[in-house]
């Protein structure tokens, strides 16, 4: 089953609901919903993009006591999350690793195993100099 998730810290999840404990709701393959506002645009345009991007693991447990609603989306959303999701799984993984490989020097050829990644994103993280406060 799919479902809208509200946070208490404002942010809206969906994703496929794989089990409902006493006090976790466990997702898999969720999706943070992104909206922006156009000045043109009487209403925001809505976008979804991976939960914790950079994370190997794809099944996530959010505690109950973090959440201020759960949903059932409208079908053109659990369509568009769908469609969304093949896309990420198909195209935009894969590029994101292949971004990261390359940024971090790690650049051979073929697919990446788990430990190049690894080794990759904290090759990456020793690289990126942070400038002001960390949030």
């Amino acid at each position: 089953m799919i479902a809208l998730i509200k946070l208490y810290n404002g942010q809206e999840v969906i994703g496929s609901v794989k089990d409902d404990q006493d006090n976790k709701v466990i997702l898999e393959d969720p999706m943070q919903i992104n909206y922006r506002l156009v000045a043109t645009q009487p209403m925001p345009t809505v976008s979804v993009s991976r939960y914790m991007p950079f994370s190997m693991d794809k099944i996530f447990a959010f505690e109950k006591k973090d959440l201020l609603h759960i949903a059932q989306p409208r079908k053109a959303m659990a369509d568009y999350y769908l469609h969304a999701l093949n896309n990420y799984r198909e195209v935009i993984d894969e590029n994101v690793e292949q971004e990261l490989l390359y940024a971090s020097g790690n650049d051979d050829e073929g697919d990446p195993d788990d430990q190049d990644m690894s080794d990759a994103y904290k090759a990456l993280l020793e690289r990126i100099d942070i400038k002001g406060p960390v949030n």
